[in-house]
């Protein structure tokens, strides 16, 4: 998930905090708009429903000036044929 920031699909670099590389090459395939109070585990495409306020949390920790009413953007990519 992301907020305020502009993403397309296709190629780019993405950063995972406990990887051993800063960034990897992914290709996005899809950006979903979403208002933040409507999110579902199932558009976030978890198992349970109780990671969703985990996710919300630390997206609320990412950007502390998000407002309540945001859209958020939920990002689907998968890793590069590169790196398989």
């Amino acid at each position: 998930m992301r907020w305020n920031e502009s993403h397309t699909t296709g190629t780019a670099l993405a950063y995972f905090e406990h990887a051993d590389r800063t960034t990897l090459p992914v290709d996005i395939t899809s950006v979903e708009t979403h208002r933040l109070s409507e999110l579902t585990a199932q558009t976030l495409r978890l198992k349970t429903d109780s990671g969703l306020l985990g996710y919300v949390s630390n997206l609320r920790d990412r950007y502390p000036g998000m407002p309540e009413d945001a859209q958020v953007d939920v990002v689907t990519f998968r890793l590069s044929a590169v790196n398989i």
